[in-house]
């Protein structure tokens, strides 16, 4: 029982992982978040990287945010609010999802890396949704705002 968890949540972490994808097709983020896990693959590095990470994503949905008209916007206002309460819930069910699969599994490593990579994940796919729809308006007004980087990638 314990050996088919394992390979379960193995397989969730190698399906999860950005690396599968071609690094062109990545957001920035991802590529820098694999070399970060490539620079220090153990479980400490990686759930250091997502950490780090996570604050990256932030920082980028914040950015997109106010590139869509941030609170003057009040539809992407209410939105956001709705989402954050969404995602403060999505956090403590994770915690205890996990938690519990700690404990039925007998423990391990992988249960927090993968608890702590799906909050990261939740971010990452806020941002995804809000750039696509920044990048829609961008062409459709053909121009679109010079989005200088964060400083993330250096």
């Amino acid at each position: 029982m314990l050996k088919r968890w394992f390979c379960a949540g193995l397989m969730t972490l190698v399906l999860a992982s950005p690396a599968l994808a071609h690094n062109e097709d990545l957001h920035p983020l991802d590529q820098a978040f694999q070399q970060c896990i490539d620079l220090d693959g153990s479980t400490a590095g990686m759930h250091a990287c997502n950490d780090r990470f996570r604050q990256y994503w932030d920082q980028e949905l914040n950015r997109y945010y106010q590139l869509l008209g941030g609170d003057r916007n009040r539809s992407l206002r209410e939105a956001q609010k709705a989402w954050i309460r969404f995602r403060d819930a999505e956090y403590q069910r994770l915690t205890a999802f996990y938690g519990q699969v700690l404990e039925l599994s007998g423990g391990g490593t992988l249960w927090p890396l993968l608890a702590n990579s799906a909050r990261t994940d939740l971010i990452r796919q806020r941002v995804l949704t809000l750039q696509s729809d920044y990048q829609m308006i961008c062409e459709m007004q053909s121009h679109c705002e010079d989005t200088p980087a964060w400083g993330w990638h250096r």
